[in-house]
């Protein structure tokens, strides 16, 4: 009986002992966590990025200068720094411990090359330079990743809209945006904003009236930062809007053209009810032609409202009278000196 106990716990032993060696990779491997890049691509040489998802539908992003375009937005501006940081974070990825390593696991965590959420290709002078296969969640803000040719699956972290195939989801949304000081003269309606030494000022400014200066700064902030959601092409059925438009402004710059800003506000139908509730009208749109520009653009209501609501009587306040402790004091007549003596 004892002999019995003794083999069965020898036998244990040995199975936990190859249920360890087995888990930990065997030894020796516990000590290299990283073996090279997932990717190896050099960030410095990748002048395209191509992005697919398994139904077909690509978004394609080209280097220009030192910036980066949309080619299937006639090569409007894409936020450039986002595009770098997406090339340089693939190409940072060191390999560690692999969740799979089966083709099995790769149809199953959508990485196979025939089964993928997103298929990411990184080219460079005409070639591609590496391949990733992008597919299920793997936790907050982390994704299942394999490289082409190899049967490791990592899970990376990856921001979901770094995965986003609409191409107004990558423009540049600050491309409107002027340095306020290179400002010098806003006509707004109903009043103007004139440069005068270093601030813009309301033009004809009464003697008995001053500027409130953070409503000022609000309204220059507003227009000179100024930030699009989406481009529209020129034909678009919202242009109709601009031939009454909401909003009509103009800046100039103290360099350069005079860019003339029309704003227009398209009505959008109500959701549809749902349980039998009154349907809820949908936010209103707002689109804006800036001359110089081919294409229109799609804006925030909150900006456009701002900017309206700002007007000359928010801009500029009565004179306040002085306080009473800023006036001078009154002379006292001076007293005649005693006769000396007292007397």
């Amino acid at each position: 009986m004892n002999r019995l106990i003794t083999i069965c716990a020898v036998l244990l032993a040995v199975q936990l002992g190859l249920a360890a060696w087995t888990h930990l990779g065997g030894p020796g491997d516990a000590a290299a966590p990283v073996r090279g890049p997932v990717l190896p691509v050099d960030p410095a040489t990748v002048d395209e990025l191509r992005l697919e998802d398994n139904a077909g539908a690509t978004l394609v992003l080209k280097k220009a200068g030192e910036g980066w375009m949309l080619p299937g937005l006639a090569d409007f501006p894409a936020d450039s720094g986002r595009v770098r940081a997406l090339v340089e974070r693939l190409a940072s990825l060191q390999r560690s411990w692999p969740e799979a390593t089966t083709a099995e696991a790769a149809g199953r965590f959508q990485v196979a090359a025939d089964r993928f959420e997103r298929r990411l290709t990184l080219r460079g002078g005409g070639k591609d330079l590496g391949r990733v296969f992008l597919g299920g969640s793997a936790g907050l803000r982390r994704v299942y990743l394999r490289a082409e040719g190899d049967q490791d699956i990592f899970a990376v972290e990856l921001a979901g809209r770094d995965q986003e195939l609409d191409p107004n989801s990558w423009i540049d949304t600050a491309v409107l945006r002027l340095q306020p000081d290179q400002v010098a003269r806003i006509d707004l309606p109903g009043f103007s904003l004139i440069r005068h030494e270093d601030a813009l000022v309301v033009e004809g400014l009464a003697a008995n009236e001053e500027m409130v200066g953070a409503s000022r700064d609000s309204l220059v902030e507003r227009i000179t930062a100024l930030a699009v959601r989406g481009v529209l092409k020129a034909d678009d059925p919202a242009a109709a809007s601009l031939d009454d438009p909401v909003l009509r402004l103009a800046v100039h710059p103290v360099q350069g053209e005079v860019r003339e800003y029309r704003f227009g506000r398209v009505e959008t139908p109500p959701a549809p009810s749902v349980g039998g509730q009154e349907p809820q009208p949908a936010p209103a749109r707002f689109v804006l032609r800036v001359s110089g520009h081919a294409r229109l653009f799609e804006v925030d209501s909150w900006q456009v409202e701002e900017i309206r609501h700002l007007n000359r009587a928010a801009l500029v306040q009565a004179k306040t009278a002085p306080a009473a402790a800023d006036q001078p004091a009154a002379t006292a007549p001076a007293q005649a000196a005693p006769p000396a003596g007292g007397q």
